[in-house]
């Protein structure tokens, strides 16, 4: 134990020890202020897409509006099949690397916002 208290307390007395304390805090301050910062922009988005649902949806519940909030939800619930039959077309050999590409972004920009706010979960 005593040899390690003399090893520690080198450490100590020298500067390369703060100098990589300095750097370590310094590097530590930035990554924290990037996380927070695609943070706030991702609950920003989120609350973009939100508003967009409640313009669209929002308003008299009538039977109209019914039958259009039940025809988003079955469009997007269809959306997801297909992502995953493309996916297991696309694992067994059936699609190539380009076409599970093209069709994965054709369906994620019909759902586009989704991942902000869903229906039913």
């Amino acid at each position: 134990m005593k040899p390690l208290a003399i090893e520690l307390r080198k450490l100590m007395i020298k500067r390369h020890f703060a100098v990589v304390l300095a750097v370590l805090l310094i590097a530590e301050t930035i990554s924290f202020c990037t996380a927070l910062s695609k943070r706030v922009n991702s609950d920003e988005e989120s609350a973009a897409v939100y508003r967009e649902y409640m313009n669209e949806y929002s308003g008299e519940l009538t039977e109209e509006r019914i039958a259009q909030i039940e025809q988003a939800i079955e469009e997007r619930s269809d959306m997801e099949a297909l992502k995953k039959q493309y996916r297991i077309q696309f694992i067994e050999g059936e699609i190539d690397i380009d076409d599970y590409k093209a069709e994965t972004a054709r369906l994620k920009e019909a759902t586009k916002g989704e991942s902000g706010f869903r229906i039913g979960s």
